[in-house]
């Protein structure tokens, strides 16, 4: 959580968010891109799912690489204390990993 806040570049972010609104191929090249990170994401649980279905294995991807963003947005663009910051890194971390250990069998 920390490499990828700590990597963010806050700026450029909200640039190509409002440019992914205005202009269609920006909006295709995010798109692409964040749908490579979810397909890496698939291949990392594919590799450690014993037998869990293909088709959850493609929706749990998606569904951790939106609560991941949610969590790294929440750090960066939103007021908090330190110790604020801190709670949400923990208890996100500890959900993603709940929700992991939940559904790959």
């Amino acid at each position: 959580m920390d490499q990828l806040t700590d990597a963010e570049d806050k700026e450029f972010h909200l640039q190509i968010e409002m440019l992914s609104f205005v202009v269609p191929k920006v909006f295709d090249l995010r798109k692409k891109h964040n749908d490579q990170i979810v397909s890496l994401i698939y291949e990392y649980f594919l590799y450690y799912a014993n037998n869990t279905d293909v088709h959850e294995i493609r929706l749990l991807s998606t569904i951790i690489f939106d609560y991941i963003s949610a969590l790294v947005d929440e750090l960066l663009y939103n007021k908090h204390l330190p110790s604020e910051k801190e709670d949400i890194k923990r208890y996100g971390i500890d959900s993603i990993y709940t929700i992991i250990k939940t559904h790959l069998n």
